[in-house]
């Protein structure tokens, strides 16, 4: 985004702090519908919250995006009309790159929306838990008229290989689910914030989050 228009007069250095500050808030919004959370945890991570002082969004922008049943695809909007109106008489080439990105990153949104969305057949999961519960369970049993506490140990490792497997294969099934399998968004929304903010100058206190309890969140 540096490269795409400068901010040599304060009108782009307020701009460019703009962009970056609902981007900001984008990123945080995906995250917070991806997982399904709670209004309170809206307002405390989003809402509310302030970077340097200053709220993510306007009154009036906030107003209109809370209104919005997908709040993130709302703030895209947002910043769609914030670049066509700051740059209508300008260099029509940086309009054109800049909602470029902007429609990719809409993209994207799409496909980890339907990801989230994408509901597995009840059959496939209820099915594929009671066949790997039945193998365990069958794979016990032959071993114990051998009374050999050796190999009744080892078959109930290898059962629990299986349950565990099928396990995390019903996690990975939604990977914004808040699950230790989770994909890491939190962290992954901190260091594009992190970076966000450097790249426009503005001061950063923050650091990237690291694993708690062995689980990045």
């Amino acid at each position: 985004m540096m490269r795409l228009f400068s901010a040599n007069s304060a009108d782009d250095r307020e701009f460019k702090r703009r962009f970056v500050y609902r981007q900001i808030g984008y990123v945080n919004a995906l995250r917070l519908q991806l997982r399904r959370q709670e209004g309170s945890d809206w307002d405390g991570q989003l809402w509310k919250r302030t970077v340097n002082g200053r709220a993510l969004f306007s009154p009036d922008e906030m107003h209109w995006v809370q209104d919005a049943s997908n709040k993130a695809l709302q703030i895209l909007t947002v910043q769609t009309e914030s670049v066509s109106e700051y740059f209508k008489e300008r260099d029509q080439l940086v309009v054109v790159k800049i909602l470029e990105l902007i429609s990719d990153i809409s993209s994207r949104q799409g496909q980890a929306e339907g990801l989230k969305s994408t509901v597995l057949a009840w059959g496939y999961a209820f099915y594929t838990k009671m066949l790997a519960y039945c193998l365990a369970i069958v794979v016990i049993l032959s071993e114990l008229n051998a009374f050999a506490i050796s190999n009744i140990v080892l078959v109930t490792i290898v059962a629990t290989i299986f349950l565990t497997i099928e396990e995390v294969g019903r996690n990975l099934d939604n990977p914004f689910d808040g699950s230790f399998n989770d994909t890491p968004m939190s962290s992954l929304c901190r260091t594009i914030e992190i970076n966000l903010l450097q790249q426009i100058g503005e001061p950063c206190s923050l650091e990237p989050l690291g694993p708690v309890g062995g689980r990045l969140d």
